[in-house]
This record gives C-alpha cells, sequence and structure tokens, in this order.
C-alpha cells in the first residue's frame, strides 16, 4: 500500500475560503498530481482519504473526496 500526503491550503484569514461557494458550503477543486498517473493494471483500486488536523472529527465538514480523471491519448 502507498501512501501520499498532501499539503492543501482551503483558504486563509486575508482571502477567505478558495473555491465557489455561499454561506457555510464551499466547493474545491485542487490537482495533487503534476504529473498524470499510470494504472497497468486492470481490476478495482482502492483509495482513502483522511486528514491530519488536530481536531477529529472536523466540525462542520460535509464531505471530502476526489475525482479520477481520464487524460486523452
Amino acid at each position: 500500500m502507498q501512501f501520499k500526503k498532501i499539503n492543501l491550503t482551503l483558504g486563509d484569514d486575508a482571502h477567505g475560503w478558495e473555491g465557489i461557494g455561499m454561506g457555510d458550503v464551499w466547493e474545491v477543486k485542487k490537482r495533487i498530481n503534476t504529473v498524470p498517473a499510470k494504472f497497468n493494471k486492470i481490476g478495482s483500486y482502492k483509495f482513502e482519504l483522511a486528514h491530519i488536523m488536530r481536531e477529529d472529527p472536523l466540525q462542520h465538514l460535509l464531505s471530502a473526496g476526489f475525482s479520477i480523471e481520464k487524460i486523452p491519448n
């Protein structure tokens, strides 16, 4: 199993939250790979998303996820 720790800034005090949203609901999209990943084997892959914040659980967080997009040849 491989692990990859990624630091994603979601906002700051000077500019507020990144992304688009209204009120308490925001959507932030971030690219996490600079080079496309290649899946060499046909089959199922398992991904796990976890936070490493001091607060657990994170208050007011509704959901988190990611998408995998195919790059045209």
